[in-house]
């Protein structure tokens, strides 16, 4: 099992949860997002959500990261992740 972490629960992060739900070898297993009404809405059994991607990565078990945030901030999400490694 591929465990993923994704940045962002908004509207494109929620649909890409919902595709990956319906396979089998990869699972969202965190999820950052700093909005509470929308980490409200994407809080379930067996998915960690955090109010910063600094947190989600922080808590480790992670395979990979797919990032849903808005174009404009895909830079910096990049950035933040490739620095930690």
């Amino acid at each position: 099992m591929f465990r993923l972490g994704l940045v962002g629960g908004g509207r494109m992060g929620r649909t890409h949860m919902s595709a990956l739900a319906a396979g089998g070898d990869v699972r969202v297993v965190a999820v950052a997002e700093p909005d509470a009404a929308t980490r409200t809405m994407i809080e379930g059994p067996g998915v960690a959500v955090h109010a910063t991607l600094g947190g989600m990565l922080d808590s480790g078990g992670l395979d990979g990261v797919l990032i849903a945030v808005p174009s404009p901030m895909h830079v910096d999400v990049v950035r933040e992740i490739a620095a930690r490694g």
